[in-house]
């Protein structure tokens, strides 16, 4: 928490980035973060990361994945449902529609490619030549989509491609992780492919919050009409105040095109950290899983 809050909290600061409690919050966070490594490695008595685990590159890839896939979803998903309401002036209803693309899209379509897994017995080459790229493909179209000159079905084009993607690349990580390991460790590598996730989201979170108030407090006071400058701190703060504007009001075209630059941004940031992940990918053995003996009984 101490190395993740500075990323979201410096802009808020006077100093930015050379305040001393920004500075100190990061140097501690590092700080504790290497004590607690150094702890689970050497003096714990139970570890609660299995080390000898994490020498297998394909578990390597897959948690690399994970964290990667995590961090770029919460820096396109960051402020995506305020997005929506603001630049295209979508109601509650129909932003909850297009909101929850990606999680109902993603679901559905791991279905299908876990029936795919199974009659084909690989799931390095759906990862790399399918997921992969067609995350890159969704996440990088979002870099022009999301502004305000193009039309809503674009952004929801790119949530279905990414929704197919994560559906293919979330079960291929865990399938990599899983037969890479014994039965007996699969529960230890799925908690650990959780904290990776984990982690992802929350540096992808406070990137997601960086960029924010370190982008459209300065694009409002930019583009606001010299008459309504002095609102930039309130219509950054309230969502409600945003959309109290109507849509053609000199004042939330200013907010919409603050929210394009911030979103852009994010949007570029996204995309360039799915490039590890293709990387990850590249990592992963070639496993058949339809050589592997399944354990028959109980194993306790």
């Amino acid at each position: 928490m101490l190395f993740l809050l500075p990323f979201s909290l410096a802009g808020y600061q006077t100093s930015k980035w050379s305040s001393a409690s920004i500075i100190v919050m990061l140097v501690l966070g590092v700080f504790f973060l290497a004590c607690f490594a150094a702890y689970e490695r050497f003096l714990s008595p139970r570890s609660f990361i299995p080390f000898h685990l994490l020498t297998n590159r394909t578990i390597v890839g897959a948690c690399v994945l994970s964290a990667v896939l995590f961090v770029s979803f919460y820096l396109w998903d960051g402020y995506y449902y305020s997005y929506l309401q603001v630049v295209h002036g979508m109601s509650i209803t129909h932003t909850g529609y297009i909101y929850n693309i990606y999680s109902i899209g993603s679901c559905f379509w791991a279905v299908v490619v876990s029936v795919a897994i199974k009659y084909t017995g690989r799931f390095k080459w759906l990862a790399l030549y399918f997921g992969a790229p067609l995350m890159l493909l969704g996440v990088g179209l979002m870099i022009h989509f999301r502004q305000p000159e193009h039309n809503i079905g674009y952004v929801i084009m790119c949530q279905i491609l990414i929704a197919f993607a994560g559906g293919t690349l979330v079960i291929c990580e865990e399938m990599a992780a899983m037969a890479s390991v014994a039965h007996g460790d699969m529960a230890a590598i799925l908690a650990v492919l959780g904290l990776f996730s984990s982690v992802g989201g929350a540096i992808g979170s406070s990137m997601s919050g960086a960029i924010w108030t370190n982008t459209l407090p300065g694009a409002l006071a930019d583009k606001l009409p010299e008459a309504s400058k002095h609102l930039a701190a309130e219509i950054y703060g309230s969502l409600v105040v945003q959309l109290s504007y109507p849509m053609g009001d000199p004042v939330r075209t200013a907010i919409i095109e603050a929210y394009a630059v911030a979103q852009e941004r994010m949007t570029i940031a996204a995309t360039a950290v799915l490039v590890l992940g293709w990387v990850a990918i590249a990592f992963w053995r070639d496993i058949r899983i339809d050589e592997i003996k399944n354990v028959k009984g109980r194993v306790l």
